[in-house]
């Protein structure tokens, strides 16, 4: 069930196809003012505050374009053989974001500047100072996440 404050959010997500940065396709986020899309930054200080595990669903306002997608989940998770940091990917019209600790503090960072304003950058599993040999499997399968903003809308 989606808590009334995680529901309709006024962002756009969608799957951009081609290199941003990394990784050979990217999740790309867009909001039209900073105010929007603070209710993913509450989600991620609710996981925290939750502790591992911790889910949180959100659902985004798609303005009926099928391009967009609809629906994020938010896992936090302890670190395993296959995750040390995070895994963000995007299927149909769903975005899966798997985190640890780690990964929870580079997704928390990167929203806060977006919603500060900062807009064209990226954020990935290889953010967390850690060797590319220390990132387990679904660290190096994940995409990226790119910010965008009133500034810029996107590739």
């Amino acid at each position: 069930m989606v808590k009334p404050q995680f529901s309709n959010i006024d962002v756009q997500i969608w799957l951009h196809r081609a290199r941003l940065g990394k990784t050979k396709r990217a999740i790309c986020i867009f909001h039209s003012s900073c105010d929007q899309g603070a209710a993913i930054l509450d989600a991620l200080r609710e996981l925290e505050e939750d502790g591992v595990p911790a889910r949180r669903t959100l659902t985004f306002n798609t303005q009926g374009q099928s391009k967009f997608a609809t629906q994020m989940q938010l896992t936090l998770e302890h670190a395993t053989e296959r995750l040390r940091v995070m895994n963000i990917a995007f299927e149909n019209t769903k975005v899966t974001i798997h985190l640890t600790p780690i990964g929870l503090n580079i997704l928390r960072d990167g929203l806060a500047a977006w919603l500060r304003g900062a807009e064209d950058f990226g954020i990935s599993a290889h953010h967390a100072n850690l060797g590319k040999k220390e990132l387990e499997v679904l660290d190096l399968e994940s995409l990226e996440l790119w910010f965008w903003g009133p500034g810029y809308a996107g590739p």
